[in-house]
């Protein structure tokens, strides 16, 4: 099949099995059944061989992590990736091939990753309000895109994936340290309340670096400056996080 489903033929098949090409034709009567019954065959052998694994045992961005690992195409088979695109390259004259692989190959495992982030909201580990199934389709079409960009490595692409969504869906972090104060999500007027900031002032944020060097004269100069206190107020965090610090 990786020669491509047009360059197949039923003589090329019962070759491939030792088997007359009559008896091929005995029990499927074109090619096109034929590739489906051996694609819905090779999927559910696949699925059976996932390794088992209680994804509710799993700390929750562990959970999330391994789900989206499993939704990579190539999960099982490196060639993958070819065949759905020689699948989809048919799409017009032959849908019925795609719509195997969908229904075989990429809802099963796209419906994983829904199904893991709402168990994971029941848990209150993922927020309530997040889009589970366009979440789902970003982790499945983010192999698609590393694969068209030819990056090949795939060992760590599902910690990065998760690494890069999951401050924006879970409920623990920046996100929950303001609901916890009572202002729902981080937004910007929410932020002005809570930190009791005018609305005529403007808000600056800035990042102070320097050299390593202690004796570069950059690092020497010294100016007079307003003690911290006379310009601050520090806002703890609530009591209920055990990395409390000072925010300024």
């Amino acid at each position: 099949m990786l020669d491509g489903y047009s360059g197949m033929t039923i003589g090329d098949i019962a070759g491939g099995a030792c088997v007359s090409r009559p008896a091929i034709c005995r029990r499927w009567p074109d090619k096109l059944e034929l590739t489906i019954d051996a694609l819905d065959h090779g999927f559910r052998a696949q699925r059976s061989t996932y390794p088992l694994l209680s994804f509710a045992e799993l700390p929750a961005l562990e959970a999330f992590t391994e789900a989206v690992r499993r939704v990579d195409p190539s999960y099982f088979n490196p060639d993958a990736m070819v065949l759905v695109g020689n699948f989809m390259g048919w799409t017009i004259r032959t849908p019925d091939l795609l719509a195997v692989v969908r229904e075989h190959a990429v809802e099963p495992r796209v419906n994983l990753v829904e199904r893991v982030l709402g168990d994971l909201q029941a848990r209150g580990d993922v927020r309530s309000d997040i889009d589970t199934h366009t979440i789902a389709t970003i982790c499945f079409g983010a192999y698609y895109s590393a694969f068209l960009r030819g990056e090949a490595d795939r060992a760590d692409r599902a910690e990065k994936v998760a690494a890069v969504l999951w401050p924006g869906i879970a409920t623990d972090g920046v996100a929950a340290g303001w609901a916890a104060g009572g202002v729902g999500r981080p937004t910007r007027a929410a932020g002005r309340a809570h930190l009791e900031i005018p609305a005529d002032r403007i808000v600056v944020c800035g990042l102070a670096m320097g050299y390593a060097n202690p004796h570069h004269p950059v690092n020497t100069h010294r100016t007079s400056r307003e003690p911290p206190a006379g310009f601050t107020m520090f806002h703890e965090e609530p009591a209920s996080h055990s990395t409390a610090r000072p925010r300024r």
